[in-house]
């Protein structure tokens, strides 16, 4: 199945006549709204991600094998890898296990899910944590790099937008008065 776009009929679009958006100058929903993307975008600019190579919620928790062969791998907080063609087979891996959304008891559903799906065994890895010991463990999380984005020409553009909103919104209400 051919899931390409033909761009044989595609036109540049004639903005000739086009007029800019002052964002400052919009509803009030429009600007928050806008400005929330701005800071969205970046705060994931200058997001780091932890290093979890040594984070025992991150080690293996079991495989699953079919005759000695491993074809999935399960890490303590429950994420899977395996491959695409054994993915494509598999159907909806189980989202929670007990009510439990993440680690060991979830790793141990979609394990036990897999062997059962593709006639496999699950084989418990010697770093495979308890539900209790993984959630005490500490939760490595995305940071920002603050100072970074403090120096970035975006953060500086959204300062003058959201000081151009404020000059705007004295400008109405200095209008609304006389």
């Amino acid at each position: 199945m051919d899931h390409s776009i033909s761009l044989a009929g595609a036109r540049p679009i004639d903005m000739s006549d086009a007029k800019p958006v002052r964002a400052w100058e919009q509803s009030d929903e429009f600007f928050a709204s806008f400005i929330q993307a701005q800071e969205a975008i970046l705060e994931s600019r200058h997001s780091v991600r932890p290093d979890t190579s040594s984070d025992p919620a991150y080690a293996p928790y079991a495989t699953v094998q079919i005759g000695g062969r491993v074809v999935a791998e399960i890490d303590n907080h429950g994420w899977v890898t395996t491959s695409n063609a054994t993915a494509a087979g598999i159907g909806e891996l189980p989202n929670s296990a007990g009510g439990v959304i993440s680690g060991p008891a979830l790793a141990m559903a979609r394990a036990e899910y897999l062997a059962d799906r593709l006639g496999g065994s699950v084989s418990m890895a010697p770093t495979a944590m308890t539900q209790d010991a993984f959630t005490r463990l500490p939760q490595s999380g995305v940071k920002v790099d603050t100072a970074t984005m403090l120096a970035d020409p975006l953060y500086r553009n959204l300062l003058s937008l959201k000081e151009a909103r404020s000059q705007f919104l004295q400008q109405l209400q200095s209008a609304a008065t006389t």
